[in-house]
């Protein structure tokens, strides 16, 4: 008599979950279909062309004066200065 099977463990639990799973990437790929195209390959998004985003209202306010975050900015400003002309701040602006 024969207990066991043929299949290893972790292959039948991956066989079950890609079983379970076939539905929920289904539903997705439907949704994504229905997403209409403003040129092959470009999504129309959630947002018309004509709406506009003030992102000032999602930055916060600036550190009050005389506050640590203020001399911290300043801090870092001055830094990021010092490394203007250097060959560690022009690294990243060259192209690859």
């Amino acid at each position: 008599m024969r207990t066991g099977s043929r299949f290893p463990i972790w292959l039948r639990l991956i066989l079950v979950l890609g079983f379970c799973t076939h539905g929920v990437l289904a539903v997705w790929a439907d949704e994504a279909a229905m997403v209409p195209e403003i040129r092959p390959g470009v999504l129309a998004g959630y947002l018309p062309a004509s709406a506009t985003v003030d992102s000032a209202a999602l930055l916060p306010p600036p550190p009050a004066e005389g506050s640590a975050a203020l001399a911290l900015d300043q801090d870092i400003s001055r830094t990021d200065l010092a490394l203007q002309g250097t060959p560690l701040k022009q690294q990243p602006l060259q192209a690859p």
